[in-house]
């Protein structure tokens, strides 16, 4: 896996300051929601803080706005939550994200006893921030694993159920609907907002108790459309169920018995099964554990299937099977019993004889080595080749290989020849027992690093070089080697003179360079692009995140709409740089708060 950038992410609910709240509940001090408001600044300072100090001008204007700076992003984002409805303070390149409700509603509940505010975990939230790190690049490059569950989202001391507790008893008024913000612990607001504001704090539903949604049940459980009741997603192993249940490929959207996070439901088995593993939601052959032998087959990780499941090709069917219309649905193809000699057929896998004779359109019988093979087909020959005999005959007699005379062209019919072992001397695939000739010699594929070969698909390393002499080789390429194409090359250059026999792998153009012209290599694409508005056209260097751009090729990322102006966004290759990683920062001193 190619390096990546460190995101230390942040997602909680925010509704007040992350400093202490201190207030004083004597008949001579103001109302609690004096001191919300006096100190809901802090947590902008927090928020603010944390940009400020890991990430230049260029990546505040692609997050925050280009008009957001040091000595107003406090304000604004306490304005924010002052005025908005809600208010996120969403920064994925930092791994920053904070949704901030309403503050005029905070104060309301503060006031009228429905929300307590833990200030112990308000100071712990903001030392939090203060604290994060700013993002780095990783060095490692092993692959990241596919076949794993995600891990859970982290835990951060700005969890909203830690800041603010509900007071609101079962029964009593909410004004936030499918939060539990008033509502004491372990109860939901349920309400219609299009029918009023206030809703009411409920118990949601337990294990086994009636639903229609899944907002309806306590946390960790779903609705389940089995039954309509509240249940726990069930772990590896455990039974899941879809609608149809004699369906091997059923529509994700009829499960009724839910899998947790990661987990597949296997339809063939019932059973939720791990990310890779037999029965697991694929693409391709690389979302399967390879060590067990499965393949993508109809979207799941399989091995070769029964008669009876579905396919999408030959291989996808157990040897001695073919995949073919299903009998029962024209829209589906499902793995079926070969067709047997004499059947009717239109292609060799469809046969038990793998040999469908073209003169008959019929499943024929194979001929042992030796033998005449009339109709020049490979596949009518039995663990062989068929080689023509081009002898002019008049009788069998005059074809001392085939024993067979075409008395339509006078011709002697080909003859089988057994195939030839690994390293025997071959012109065609068709000859060798590996199924492969390559340069001249039967071989097992795929080749080794330093064997000969033609082809990028011989290769275990999927790679071929271009020297006179051709051997796989292993990609990308360094400075100085042949090339066809620029992804082929570690620096994404491939170049060659019009004279040369061979492009080969070069750095590319400098900055101020003339770039563009047809004998013209292409610009360093680490480094710069070709400026066709410059006079003369030339390499310039590439726009960082947050600068302005026209097009993406400007850009070492693509080219966006953020905040009503064109700029670079941060898609960069983690291993030349790490957004947000402290350089050039615009550091908001820590003393300073805002408050009104």
């Amino acid at each position: 896996m190619r390096s990546r950038t460190h995101h230390h992410t942040i997602s909680c609910l925010v509704i007040a300051a992350a400093s202490a709240w201190t207030y004083s509940c004597s008949d001579d001090e103001s109302r609690p929601s004096e001191a919300v408001i006096g100190n809901f600044g802090s947590l902008s300072l927090a928020v603010c803080n944390a940009a400020m100090r890991c990430c230049d001008r260029g990546e505040i204007n692609l997050m925050m706005g280009p008009y957001v700076d040091v000595d107003n992003c406090s304000e604004r984002y306490t304005d924010r939550a002052r005025f908005a409805a809600g208010a996120a303070v969403d920064m994925p390149e930092l791994g920053l994200r904070v949704a901030v409700p309403n503050v005029g509603a905070v104060k309301e509940a503060v006031d009228d006893g429905r929300v307590r505010i833990d200030n112990v975990a308000l100071t712990a939230c903001q030392a939090y921030l203060d604290a994060l790190p700013c993002n780095e690049l990783l060095t490692d490059t092993e692959d990241e694993p596919t076949c794993e569950l995600p891990p859970p989202p982290v835990e951060t001391p700005c969890d909203p159920t830690k800041i603010f507790i509900g007071l609101v008893d079962e029964g009593g008024r909410c004004t936030s609907p499918g939060a539990s913000l008033e509502c004491r612990p372990g109860l939901i607001c349920f309400g219609n907002p299009l029918l009023g504001v206030f809703g009411e704090c409920a118990r949601p539903g337990r294990i086994g108790e009636a639903c229609f949604a899944d907002g309806a049940c306590e946390t960790n459980l779903y609705c389940s459309q089995l039954d309509g009741s509240c249940q726990p997603l069930r772990a590896e192993g455990e039974t899941c169920v879809f609608a149809d249940r004699e369906n091997a490929a059923p529509h994700p959207t009829t499960l009724l018995v839910r899998c947790q996070a990661g987990l597949s439901c296997d339809p063939i088995t019932d059973t939720c099964v791990a990310p890779c593993q037999r029965g697991a939601v694929c693409v391709d052959a690389t979302d399967c554990d390879e060590e067990q032998d499965l393949k993508c087959i109809v979207g799941r990780c399989d091995r070769e299937r029964v008669a009876g499941l579905p396919c999408a090709l030959g291989t996808d069917c157990e040897e001695g099977l073919r995949c073919s219309v299903d009998p029962e649905d024209s829209e589906k193809q499902i793995c079926q019993e070969r067709l047997g000699s004499g059947e009717p057929c239109t292609a060799h896998a469809e046969c038990s004889s793998d040999f469908c004779d073209p003169s008959d359109e019929s499943c024929g019988v194979k001929v042992a080595p030796g033998s005449a093979c009339p109709t020049g087909l490979d596949p009518q020959c039995d663990v062989g080749s068929c080689e023509p005999e081009s002898v002019s005959c008049i009788t069998n007699a005059d074809c001392p290989l085939s024993g067979l005379c075409n008395l339509a062209t006078n011709v002697c019919s080909g003859y089988c020849v057994a195939l030839r072992p690994e390293g025997a001397i071959c012109t065609a695939n068709a000859e060798c027992a590996t199924e492969a000739c390559v340069v001249g010699f039967c071989r097992e594929l795929p080749l080794l690093s330093g064997q000969a070969c033609t082809t990028h698909e011989q290769c275990e390393s999927e790679f071929c070089s271009y020297d006179e002499e051709r051997v796989c080789a292993k990609a990308p390429l360094s400075l100085g080697e042949r090339c066809l194409t620029d992804d082929e090359c570690e620096s994404q250059v491939c170049f060659g003179a019009a004279a040369a026999e061979f492009d080969t792998c070069i750095n590319g153009l400098d900055e101020g360079e003339a770039c563009g012209g047809p004998a013209q290599a292409r610009c360093n694409p680490h480094k710069s692009f070709c400026d066709a508005d410059a006079s003369p056209v030339s390499c310039a260097p590439l726009h960082e995140a947050g600068e302005d751009c026209d097009s993406p090729i400007q850009c070492r990322g693509d080219c966006v709409i953020r905040f009503g102006r064109t700029m670079c966004d941060a898609t960069v290759d983690p291993t030349e740089i790490a957004i947000c990683d402290g350089s050039d920062p615009m550091l908001i001193p820590a003393a300073e708060a805002v408050a009104e």
